[in-house]
């Protein structure tokens, strides 16, 4: 039994070929001579070794493109962008590369021969579709909209580009290469820039200061919206403008040298106008002054700078600051010129301010009792300095306004009595922030008071006097009537009743009918009623001690 004859394949054609081409040669070389058989064996030596040195180059060529399959493999795993290949009926997937993978968070074993829109949200599959199509009918290379990939952890929005080919070999006709970059990052960027950029919108046009922000060249390259109300100017206006414009020109030359200045030094910003006033100047010419900070910040990445001005308009302001001082003018005027010892003190009772008045009694100036507690200076012996001061802190516990008298020393070492009342001025948290003290002279009342004191007590006096006298006169008045009461009782009411008696034993001895006996009679009846008003007036006379 003959062996099968195998196959014919491109290596056994070409052995095929060498033994017949040597079967030729064998029967050539038999005619050859020496010399030409030799020359031959040269010629197939050199040729061997010709094949052999081929032979390694292709060898190396081997390598060095297995090396390269090798790295093309690894950049076209790992490179930052997902490559797949979709056939192009079905779109399944028939290549991916690793990225890609990840992008999913699948394996590769498992997307192959998958349809791609499986790994697409339903919410944008429609769309994916419709671009697979446009690849199909259009040539060239494309970018779809953004669309997301479903993946195990969290969905991952992803921009496409590919293309369709059609010349390919014949396992891969007709297909599309498409490239999924990954642009969740950039699109969350994007969101916080324009959630930051919204934000600092707001803010920027919410705040009430002008902010003014100018490049290297003092250009405008942001402008608020309190600045547009500031300079009363719109952004669209003022951005791209040179800052100058709302500068009075009569500033502008100092200007320039303060920002160069500021410019070339590190400090990243600095106060405008602490040492001279600045101004500012509206679109239509009207100047006003204003207060400004001015800051810089070193782009990250670039050599330029960006110069940030936060202006505030203190027109008001210095309005209200030069109504102020003149309602201060007024009322220190007033003060001054008041009849009456003004003291302002700290919470701890310390002199901060006194008026004139002050002053001149005491010939000590603001700057000598400054700080000095007030009831050591002004109280004229150390007890009532003492009873000042207990008085004082009690009002710490109580209710202010409170008043009291204290006896104080003036310039001519005189004593004299100050009525004083005070109050106090309190802050948002109900805590005293000063103390005020007013007073006025009560010297002459309190004279008076103790002139009057000591009348009173003179009076008081001679009213004890008068009572004891007027007691000893009405003992008097007693023991006369007591007298006088029984002078008429006993002497004069007894000799009219002996008279009675007899007038009536001297009627009952004359005969009836007697002409004197109705004389007699009337006597009689006189003496008795004599008696009986010597009787009543003696009961008029009796003591009232007796009743």
């Amino acid at each position: 039994m003959s062996p099968k004859k195998k196959p014919a394949t491109g290596n056994n054609r070409l052995r095929q070929r060498a033994e017949t081409a040597l079967t030729t040669t064998r029967a050539q070389v038999k005619t050859m001579t020496l010399e030409e058989v030799q020359h031959l064996v040269h010629e197939l030596q050199v040729h061997q070794i010709e094949l052999e040195m081929q032979n390694e180059e292709l060898r190396q060529t081997q390598v060095e493109l297995e090396a390269a399959r090798d790295r093309y493999a690894t950049l076209f795993d790992f490179t930052p962008v997902g490559y797949v290949t979709l056939d192009d009926s079905h779109g399944r997937i028939l290549e991916a590369n690793l990225t890609l993978c990840h992008l999913m968070g699948v394996s590769r074993v498992d997307i192959l021969n998958q349809k791609f829109e499986r790994y697409v949200i339903p919410d944008d599959q429609q769309a994916f579709k419709r671009y697979l199509d446009f690849l199909r009918q259009t040539a060239g290379t494309h970018r779809s909209d953004l669309v997301t990939l479903q993946h195990s952890n969290n969905p991952r929005r992803v921009r496409l580009e590919g293309c369709l080919e059609t010349k390919e070999p014949s396992s891969m006709a007709g297909v599309l290469r498409i490239a999924v970059e990954d642009v969740t990052m950039q699109e969350q960027g994007e969101i916080a820039r324009d959630e930051q950029r919204a934000l600092m919108t707001v803010v920027m046009d919410g705040v009430m200061d002008a902010i003014v922000t100018i490049d290297e060249s003092q250009r405008i390259v942001l402008f608020n919206k309190a600045a547009e109300n500031m300079f009363r100017c719109p952004a669209s206006s003022a951005i791209g403008q040179p800052i100058e414009r709302f500068i009075p020109e009569r500033f502008r030359a100092a200007h320039q040298q303060h920002f160069q200045h500021f410019g070339r030094n590190p400090e990243p910003f600095r106060h405008m106008g602490a040492a001279r006033e600045i101004f500012g100047l509206r679109t239509g010419g009207e100047e006003f002054p204003i207060e400004a900070t001015i800051s810089q910040v070193q782009i990250k990445g670039k050599t330029k700078k960006l110069f940030t001005v936060v202006l505030r308009d203190v027109t008001e302001r210095r309005h209200a600051q030069e109504i102020l001082k003149e309602e201060e003018q007024f009322v220190s005027n007033v003060l001054e010129t008041a009849g009456a010892f003004l003291v302002i003190l700290d919470p701890q009772w310390q002199i901060l301010r006194m008026n004139r008045l002050s002053e001149e009694i005491f010939q000590r100036s603001l700057a000598h009792m400054s700080g000095k507690p007030f009831w050591n200076l002004w109280a004229s012996t150390r007890e009532e300095a003492q009873a000042v001061r207990r008085k004082i802190e009690s009002y710490r516990a109580g209710t202010l306004p409170e008043s009291f008298d204290a006896a104080v020393v003036d310039k001519d070492r005189q004593r004299r009595w100050i009525h004083w009342n005070t109050t106090a001025m309190y802050d948002e948290k109900k805590v005293v922030k000063q103390f005020i003290a007013t007073g006025i002279d009560v010297t002459s009342r309190k004279e008076a008071e103790i002139t009057l004191q000591a009348t009173y007590q003179r009076l008081e006096r001679q009213q004890r006097e008068l009572r004891s006298l007027a007691a000893q006169l009405l003992t008097a008045q007693e023991e006369e009537r007591r007298r006088i009461s029984r002078d008429l009782h006993d002497d004069v009411n007894q000799r009219l009743a002996l008279l009675s008696l007899k007038l009536q034993a001297v009627r009952d001895g004359l005969p009836e009918h007697h002409p004197v006996t109705p004389m007699i009679q009337e006597l009689y009846e006189n003496v008795a009623n004599l008696s009986d008003d010597i009787r009543h007036l003696a009961y008029q006379y009796h003591p009232s001690i007796l009743d």
